[in-house]
């Protein structure tokens, strides 16, 4: 019996985190549970995953959402015995990728509404700064949308500091780096769970994590900031501590090297 808890910042992997638990687990009766994605607060978490916990009692599962680092859950994820696979991604990506998904994929919500009225380059500035807090963004409890990047994803950066938690970036996920990048971070993944494997079935999670046709994946692997972002935008970015998380995850600097 396997347990998983498929975290990340939005925009950084979230299907193909999920999608990697499903095939390390098989798409059973949990992969249709309604997720656990926005929590109101530690007790909202415990409860619903005890729910789901005792829905699928003796079997294994994975709960996907975007979860701050709390002591309490925490806590839990130990006693339950679960393995936390953590998705990030290049910040200035981040960035680019949400303006893609407010503009393109959800213009009826509230918060894509309210940036219509700005040019492209306004937008880009408002995604980097801190946006106000519309509908649906409200149900982000984990994350302060009216922050900067750092800020906004801090409680689930948190994760990264603590022993229990295998993290994997967007760009080795879905292969962007090379076959065997994205081989060696599903190898760390499966080890990280205590998941028996043969380098067949690395070949074979590595040629199924992205499905260009799951609806949370249409923009699929991408590598554009450079080509989007102006000076203004760097300033921006560098300005408010995005440089924090570059460094942090070892990207490559935003005024180069």
């Amino acid at each position: 019996m396997i347990r998983i808890l498929c975290n990340s910042w939005p925009k950084a992997g979230t299907h193909a985190i999920l999608e990697l638990a499903r095939l390390i687990l098989g798409d059973g009766p949990w992969y249709g549970d309604p997720d656990i994605k926005y929590p109101s607060g530690d007790d909202e978490f415990v409860g619903k995953a005890v729910e789901r916990l005792k829905r699928h009692a003796g079997l294994s599962l994975a709960i996907k959402g975007h979860f701050g680092h709390t002591e309490r859950i925490a806590h839990f994820l130990e006693m339950k015995d679960f393995h936390q696979l953590l998705a990030v991604r290049d910040p200035r990506e981040v960035i680019c990728s949400t303006y893609r998904w407010l503009k393109d994929l959800r213009p009826e919500w509230e918060i894509s509404r309210y940036l219509a009225r700005f040019s492209p380059d306004e937008q880009i500035e408002k995604i980097i700064t801190g946006l106000p807090v519309l509908p649906p963004f409200e149900l982000d409890r984990a994350i302060h949308w009216d922050r900067p990047l750092v800020q906004r994803y801090a409680e689930i950066t948190a994760w990264i500091d603590t022993s229990a938690v295998c993290v994997l970036t967007y760009e080795e996920l879905t292969g962007m780096l090379g076959v065997e990048r994205q081989q060696r971070a599903i190898e760390r993944a499966l080890d990280s769970i205590g998941v028996d494997h043969t380098s067949a079935d690395l070949v074979a999670i590595a040629n199924s994590i992205c499905n260009p046709e799951a609806a949370t994946f249409h923009t699929g692997p991408a590598s554009d900031w450079p080509q989007i972002f102006t000076d203004r935008h760097r300033q921006l970015f560098v300005e408010t501590g995005g440089e924090v998380l570059v460094e942090q995850l070892s990207y490559a600097p935003t005024y180069g090297p």
